[in-house]
């Protein structure tokens, strides 16, 4: 394969000039695509070594693109969309492979930005079918960038909100404006909250009354069988893609803003109504009210976050949050417990997913807690439910010794990298993702990631043996499985050392709710 891989870079400028040099000669459009993808294709095969030859893409791109301007009235619009469409995922594959070394070379910036004013201007009607492969390109160099440039901050407020307005292509918007908070804090964000708040509700409640509307197809098909009910697709990937984009952005917000801003009010109030969401509603659907399809699962992960850190900081907005609904307060409660107690088969087999898991559980846990010793949600006092929630935060504390040592060598020496010049991570073995390193950043000052969950859990437990007694809480723990039982008392008593622990987290394995 080297002997291959080294003759075609001997190559490259030939080719490179030979595709580009072809291009004005071609009278049909597709041909013209297919040659644009043999140029994507070599991209993809020399990966970072094509950085050497930025100046056969600086010199014919323009010419091109200014080609198919002119011929745009005289040829058939669809085919030329088509090329201009494969130019930019070109250009967007050539940033997500070389990363910030195409991103800071002068030439291709100067080919890249002004193709991007062209194919996001709002007042340009021709421009409306390049939206999507022009956001993934924009999307590409904010990834690339370890910050707003220039020419990033003016294409921001001009080109971002007209397609926010619009409402279409929201899962890259979204991932746009996430990756513009990432960069620039609320700076970059506050002008446009509003309209963000409102995308980010249309997107969850779109899809709370997509889900509405399956279930309603349940209950009109009492004759179906349940397997065939399951197999219905609930929502379609692209209101799935929307959903994690907005999710995502919602969760950067609620970090970045100290105390949550009204616009976000909404949303907050939207994802918790996706969470409360009742699935029952088909007649062999199970009776359990926090039955939980599997396909959902992994969205509703991200809106639990969520809402555990509105209610870490606030537990008294449960209320509010529900509107006092008593039915909603239980489906949420009891999905906290199953999406807490869940782990994805990944983890088993994948480290990297095994530490993400630990994450998610200890701030769930942590959260948790928080609302058991406020005592601000009546439902917490029901012996039952609050002894699951003590189970859910009882795994997390037992990987408390673990999790601080991920923690400890993710934020010490990525991958054995160390920190990037920008006090970031870089994985040299790849081409450095800025926004997936500033997500780092926020999570290393993440409160949440601080707190002790053995600690949180056994004041926890205290609150609750203050009015349930020592031995009710215990009898209520050994009502679900022994191993429960006997943790607590060991973690309450003060006396459990790590050995213990270790040996605790292998019994607890075979433990389930």
């Amino acid at each position: 394969f080297k002997m291959h891989f080294d003759a075609i870079l001997k190559l490259v400028d030939a080719m490179l000039a030979n595709c580009f040099g072809l291009l004005p000669n071609l009278t049909e459009v597709e041909s013209m695509v297919r040659v644009i993808h043999c140029v994507t294709r070599a991209v993809e095969l020399v990966g970072e070594k094509i950085s050497g030859h930025f100046e056969s893409f600086t010199r014919c791109i323009p010419p091109l693109w200014r080609m198919i301007n002119v011929t745009s009235e005289r040829q058939d619009r669809a085919a030329l969309v088509r090329l201009q469409c494969s130019i930019l995922a070109m250009l967007a594959h050539l940033i997500s492979k070389l990363g910030r070394a195409a991103v800071s070379s002068p030439a291709i910036s100067q080919v890249i930005y002004p193709l991007l004013l062209s194919s996001t201007d709002p007042a340009n009607a021709a421009a409306e079918p390049l939206a999507e492969d022009a956001l993934r390109l924009w999307l590409s160099m904010l990834h690339s960038s370890p910050n707003l440039t220039t020419d990033l901050v003016d294409l921001g407020p001009s080109r971002l909100v007209p397609h926010l307005e619009r409402g279409k292509e929201l899962e890259f918007c979204l991932r746009i404006a996430a990756a513009y908070a990432l960069h620039g804090g609320l700076d970059s964000v506050t002008p446009m909250l509003d309209l963000v708040a409102s995308r980010i509700d249309q997107v969850v409640t779109n899809v709370i009354q997509s889900l509405q509307g399956h279930l309603e197809t349940q209950v009109t098909h009492e004759r179906v069988p349940a397997s065939a009910l399951q197999s219905i697709t609930l929502i379609s990937p692209q209101a799935a893609r929307e959903l994690d984009a907005a999710l995502a952005l919602l969760g950067i917000l609620q970090r970045l803003y100290a105390e949550l801003p009204m616009p976000l009010e909404g949303p907050i109030k939207s994802v918790c109504a996706l969470l409360c969401l009742d699935f029952r509603r088909g007649p062999r659907i199970s009776s359990n009210a926090s039955f939980v399809p599997g396909r959902l699962v992994h969205l509703l992960h991200p809106a639990l976050q969520i809402i555990s850190r509105l209610l870490y900081s606030s537990p008294a907005a449960i209320g509010p949050l529900t509107d006092f609904d008593r039915n909603s307060q239980v489906r949420l409660l009891d999905r906290w417990v199953i999406l807490g107690s869940s782990q994805d088969v990944g983890e088993v087999f994948v480290p990297q997913m095994s530490a993400l898991g630990r994450s998610r559980r200890h701030n769930l846990a942590v959260s948790m807690c928080s609302m058991i010793i406020n005592d601000e949600c009546e439902l917490l006092r029901d012996g039952p439910r609050v002894a699951r929630c003590l189970i859910v935060c009882l795994k997390a504390a037992l990987e408390q010794i673990v999790f601080e040592k991920e923690q400890e060598m993710l934020f010490s020496d990525f991958h054995g990298q160390g920190a990037s010049s920008e006090g970031g991570f870089h994985d040299e073995s790849h081409p450095q993702d800025f926004l997936r390193e500033k997500r780092l950043l926020m999570k290393r000052a993440d409160p949440l990631r601080t707190v002790d969950a053995m600690d949180a859990l056994r004041r926890a437990a205290n609150h609750v043996m203050s009015y349930l007694g020592r031995d009710g809480l215990l009898s209520l723990l050994e009502t679900y499985n022994p191993v429960f039982s006997a943790e607590m008392a060991k973690i309450v008593s003060s006396t459990l050392s790590e050995a213990d622990t270790e040996a605790a987290l292998r019994a607890l394995e075979n433990a389930h709710l």
